[in-house]
């Protein structure tokens, strides 16, 4: 058990990657800052949490800027480009863990900084220097954090993000990257966890949404070409070509189809 009171220099534990399914602790250790200390900008690709024991300092993010004091704890989600800063004048000491997991994606709905419970740095401090069982014991810390702070109620919005972002961009030439840039996400991980819930590629969604609202411009009377603008292609043989892939006949019909009536 470490003193986080007496506790100076930086503590890697060592942590086996057991590939835990629900929770899996991936890292974890304890840090008594130096003024000014700074770490990023990086980007990870798993949850990685500090809890501040005591001080304060700043986190930065796509989303803005936040102090961290004592008490409270920051976030910092897979893909996501961050910095944080210890103060100058009062430094930070905190204990860090580093997971992934099914369960990690409740977290992506709890805020960037959050208060945490009174006993969770004496939790942590116990493990600390004790290396047996830790991976057992850290998985069940986490579980314990999970419960409190992103209960199974606080459902992962990241499906309804991009239902939301591509029904208000479909129009432009977006692409898979943009969609992930927009959400501040890591695009293999975006791509992971909509496959996971739809069924479908990122791709294909997209491709689905501009060719059904395509269909039914072409049956208001829009050309082929201004149709195929309308909805984010700028060429217009490559939507031709992905319509009748889809439809199984060209746009063109659609428009003759619409004369004959």
């Amino acid at each position: 058990m470490i003193n986080l009171n007496e506790f100076t220099g930086v503590l890697h534990m060592p942590v086996d990657n057991r590939g835990f399914v629900e929770l899996n602790p991936l890292s974890f250790g304890a840090e008594s800052c130096k003024p000014g200390k700074f770490f990023g900008p990086a980007r990870r690709d798993h949850y990685l949490i500090h809890f501040i024991y005591r001080g304060e300092g700043e986190l930065r993010n796509s989303r803005g800027k936040y102090i961290a004091k004592a008490g409270q704890a920051f976030l910092i989600r897979p893909g996501e480009v961050c910095k944080y800063i210890s103060s100058e004048d009062n430094p930070w000491v905190y204990t860090w863990v580093g997971f992934n997991g099914r369960l990690a994606e409740r977290f992506d709905n709890v805020p960037d900084v959050f208060e945490y419970g009174e006993d969770v740095i004496s939790r942590l401090s116990a493990l600390l220097g004790e290396e047996n069982g830790l991976e057992e014991r850290l998985c069940s810390f986490l579980f314990s954090i999970t419960a409190e702070i992103a209960p199974a109620g606080a459902k992962n919005d990241r499906i309804k993000q991009v239902y939301d972002f591509v029904d208000v961009n479909y129009m432009h030439p977006v692409r898979v990257e943009d969609i992930a840039d927009a959400l501040a996400v890591n695009r293999k991980y975006l791509a992971r966890i909509f496959m996971e819930k739809t069924g479908k590629t990122l791709k294909e969604f997209l491709t689905e949404r501009r060719l059904y609202e395509a269909e039914r411009l072409l049956r208001d009377g829009h050309s082929v070409s201004e149709t195929a603008l309308m909805v984010g292609y700028s060429d217009s043989f490559n939507f031709s070509k992905a319509f009748k892939k889809k439809y199984g006949f060209p746009p063109k019909a659609v428009k003759e189809k619409n004369k004959r009536n």
